[in-house]
């Protein structure tokens, strides 16, 4: 027979050992959330540090002075409120002032810049995007692929060499006279100019201009 005392240690040591991981330390183990303890390759002293101790180097043997950096030396308290020199302003800031005030002088508009608190909240990002298949223009070109290796029966396999060529220059492109379409509306230009009795219509004041001819004008 068990007694109280006995039977009140077995349902405590019970609980905690359901309440804990089955490890043989009290100490839980925390997930893992990414690969660690992998293998890195050792490619040697980075670039940028070898040009430092190239550079560390020259100065020394220049200035005759061997550079010795202490603990008290890297004491962050000791380099505070250190004097800056002021040069002025950085020459690239000079040249941006100046070609900021010749395009405001030729624009006659003043740039004003926004501060970041008062700009429009911005687009909406990470939104869902739903997938209605495969575009038109691209299946219409499977089409057309599938169709031309079947007339001319060779299977068209692009490889990675023929990627990475330079792409065709100056290549020889047949005349076939003026585009259909261009045919067509330079028809009906000279149509509606006979019809309507006006003169020659001159495009060059509407690009000059910027105007924009609304065709579906209720006038």
């Amino acid at each position: 027979m068990f007694s109280n005392y006995s039977l009140t240690f077995a349902l405590v040591g019970t609980a905690a050992a359901i309440s804990r991981e089955p490890l043989a330390t009290w100490k839980a183990t925390n997930k893992k959330t990414h690969d660690m303890d992998y293998f890195v390759p050792q490619f040697g002293v980075d670039r940028d540090i070898q040009a430092t101790h190239s550079n560390l180097a020259d100065s020394e043997q220049v200035l005759k002075h061997k550079w010795n950096v202490t603990k008290a030396q890297l004491n962050p308290k000791q380099f505070k409120d250190y004097t800056v020199p002021n040069f002025g302003v950085d020459h690239d800031i000079s040249y941006n002032s100046a070609n900021l005030a010749a395009a405001e002088k030729d624009l006659g508009h003043k740039w004003v810049v926004t501060p970041k608190k008062d700009l429009p909240k911005p687009h909406p990002t990470d939104y869902f995007v739903p997938n209605f298949g495969q575009d038109r223009d691209i299946g219409t070109s499977f089409g057309d692929l599938a169709w031309a290796e079947k007339t001319t029966g060779k299977k068209w396999v692009v490889t990675s060499d023929q990627l990475k060529k330079e792409p065709f220059k100056d290549y020889r492109v047949p005349n076939f006279g003026l585009d259909q379409d261009i045919v067509n509306t330079n028809a009906h230009q000279e149509y509606s100019e006979k019809a309507l009795g006006s003169k020659k219509w001159n495009p060059e004041p509407y690009l000059n201009n910027n105007v924009q001819v609304d065709s579906e004008s209720d006038d």
